[in-house]
């Protein structure tokens, strides 16, 4: 089996990126974050869709990011940084 991952350039001129001054806009996504007994955490796999698909709900939204909750509804994480 082949990985091919090819580096794309985008621009950053008006995309959504956090700002300390005035916090960051959040939504809570759909998805739920996978639990550690579907899929141990520590093994570095290539599917990313569960980490993908809340930050395009985010990016509808209009949000910088998204919480995902895990199966019991409490706070989880973003998708892209843990949450303390």
């Amino acid at each position: 089996t082949t990985l091919i991952i090819l580096a794309e350039w985008k621009p950053t001129q008006g995309a959504t990126t956090y700002d300390n001054a005035k916090g960051i806009s959040l939504i809570t996504s759909s998805t739920r974050r996978n639990s550690p007994s579907t899929c141990d955490s520590k093994i570095h796999h290539n599917n990313m869709i569960n980490n993908i698909l809340p930050k395009i709900q985010a990016n509808n939204a209009g949000a910088a990011d998204a919480i995902m909750l895990d199966l019991d509804g409490f706070v989880s994480e973003t998708n892209a940084t843990n949450i303390f």
